[in-house]
């Protein structure tokens, strides 16, 4: 999986030296090395100390980095996904305080993986640009389980996902199933040339210089994606029904909502 680098000061490390919570980054980046995961008791007594750390110096990208990698043990297991959800909205609300322009312009980001990772059950906004720069249209999607695909043709995971997309697409679509790719490349011609050359045939849209394009393009921001492959699966009557609708997930969830026989 591809992540956002955050060169603007967000990037997320696994080594800290805040001494009022050295012990808990430790343990966190001790877990992070070994695959492991910290209890949920500790997940949130980390975040707490991190928050409360942020809140006395929201200028700080030390303790904005600390902050971010305590919200992401939130995030990884299902007994604090709720105060995760919970800490990346405080998140963006602290970064706007700050002065500098830099970490404030992160707010947006955060507030947008907060948005994301509430959506399940939810209904999720589908909106953007092609690479030609006409805007999607989203109404033949009314109905239809839909997979909005957060990707880039320079991410190897998003290569190797492809052709297990491209065969559900096949078995699926007649039985209303359709992708919306979201590409975070930033040369247009690229990827036309790439599309072409896969024989895409759902509709990918792209950023650009007006909106923003890449990370920053306008639905990344919006739901917060910080890695690709991000698949975000909606089912027919347009809630989300999974955040991570990849591999065998992906045809899981299909089989579930269309069938499995035929195809």
């Amino acid at each position: 999986m591809e992540r956002l680098s955050f060169r603007r000061g967000f990037r997320y490390l696994a080594a800290f030296s805040a001494l009022a919570i050295l012990a808990l980054m430790a343990r966190a980046a001790a877990s992070a090395e070994t695959g492991s995961k910290v209890s949920p008791a500790e997940a949130a007594q980390l975040w707490q100390a991190a928050k409360a750390n942020l809140v006395q110096a929201p200028d700080d990208e030390q303790a904005l980095r600390q902050a971010a990698a305590a919200a992401q043990q939130l995030e990884r297991q299902p007994a604090t996904a709720k105060l995760a959800i919970r800490a990346y909205r405080d998140l963006s609300a602290i970064l706007g305080t700050s002065k500098d322009q830099r970490i404030a312009a992160g707010a947006a980001k955060f507030a947008g993986i907060a948005r994301r990772l509430g959506m399940l059950g939810h209904r999720m906004k589908i909106f953007g640009s092609l690479p030609d720069g006409a805007p999607l249209d989203a109404s033949p999607l009314a109905g239809k389980v839909v997979l909005v695909d957060f990707w880039a043709t320079w991410c190897g995971p998003c290569r190797r996902e492809l052709p297990n997309v491209k065969r559900n697409y096949e078995k699926f679509h007649n039985r209303g199933f359709e992708v919306v790719g979201v590409s975070l490349d930033t040369d247009a011609d690229a990827l036309r040339e790439f599309l072409a050359k896969e024989q895409i045939k759902w509709p990918v849209m792209m950023g650009n210089d007006e909106t923003g394009a890449g990370w920053d393009s306008p639905l990344a921001v919006y739901y917060g994606v910080t890695s690709v492959p991000t698949a975000i699966l909606i089912d027919q009557s347009g809630n989300v029904v999974s955040l991570n609708a990849r591999g065998p997930e992906l045809t899981r969830r299909l089989e579930q909502l269309l069938g499995s026989a035929g195809g």
